[in-house]
């Protein structure tokens, strides 16, 4: 059984589902050639963050100068840049 919810915790909770369909529907209309998840983007910037040694998106900048990168690895990068970038221009302003 689910708890009652106040008028805060719903508006919470449609602010969420708008923000994360949002988010989705970037990753998609800005990546070319396919859908890349949120999930994996996620993992993604986990995985250059440890290799690059806690530079995420420096990582993925370099990576993406690699001669020859697979167009779906090439994709996923690209989204993390996107991600990582928006959510950067997000906690600055």
């Amino acid at each position: 059984m689910t708890p009652p919810r106040d008028g805060w915790s719903a508006a919470l909770s449609r602010a969420a589902r708008r923000w994360a369909a949002q988010t989705r529907q970037t990753l998609v209309s800005l990546t070319p050639g396919g859908h890349v998840r949120a999930t994996e983007v996620r993992a993604e910037i986990w995985r250059l963050g440890t290799r690059h040694l806690g530079w995420p998106l420096e990582g993925a900048l370099a990576e993406l100068k690699i001669p020859g990168l697979p167009a779906g690895r090439a994709r996923l990068l690209r989204a993390c840049v996107l991600k990582m970038r928006s959510d950067q221009t997000d906690t600055c302003g």
